[in-house]
């Protein structure tokens, strides 16, 4: 809402408020979902996540081993109730009870946006009006910042493909190695002709006699 300022700044902020927040209602219940109220929604919501939950199960993605559109559909409506609802219902669900859910989330993220940085505190729900006696969610098990089991299992199988071999300091490319060249290494290799013998040095002359004295 744009800053209102003057004398009659904080009827014209009430104003625009209810012109805007009766806007948002009509729009919501011609989408439908503002024909409920609050719990029915929240009714909805889990009845909704439960469902996504069953269908998934064990499987990595939804229609089995492989992507579909129906994993990216499914992964634009869950990633809100992952990283941008805290301390909600659907937090509580997704890292809770429906953990497949929230593996499933995680896998995406690291498949698709490998540098997107995400708080280990976001991994966790850590509600303060649940008891622990009373079941309260767990935190998504062998998932921190650094793990990365069974979520890069088709990113290893490709790399096996592209790199056959390990490298070594001793074997890997560098920038020195390559077409550029250093100097030495590009220039055409001259053949080498044994060296001329050198010539035998004369043998030291004798010096003269001297005459015998008379």
């Amino acid at each position: 809402m744009l800053s209102v300022t003057g004398p009659l700044s904080d009827m014209l902020k009430w104003i625009l408020s209810h012109l805007n927040s009766s806007m948002v209602q009509r729009q919501m219940y011609g989408h439908g979902i503002g024909r409920f109220s609050k719990e029915e929604v929240y009714k909805l919501m889990e009845k909704d996540m439960r469902t996504l939950a069953e269908l998934l199960g064990d499987k990595k993605y939804f229609m089995g081993h492989k992507m579909s559109t129906v994993d990216t559909a499914v992964f634009g409506h869950l990633a809100q109730a992952m990283w941008t609802l805290p301390g909600t219902r659907p937090e509580q669900l997704i890292k809770g009870e429906l953990i497949n859910l929230a593996m499933f989330c995680e896998r995406m993220r690291r498949k698709f946006w490998p540098e997107w940085f995400v708080d280990i505190e976001d991994l966790y729900y850590d509600g303060a009006d649940t008891d622990s006696s009373e079941g309260s969610p767990t935190g998504l098990m062998d998932f921190g910042l650094f793990s990365r089991t069974d979520t890069m299992e088709e990113s290893e199988a490709s790399d096996k493909h592209t790199h056959s071999h390990t490298h070594s300091p001793d074997t890997d490319h560098s920038l020195f190695d390559s077409d550029v060249g250093t100097g030495s290494d590009n220039e055409p290799q001259l053949k080498c002709e044994p060296p001329s013998p050198d010539p035998p040095n004369p043998a030291p002359s004798k010096p003269s006699p001297k005459p015998p004295n008379p």
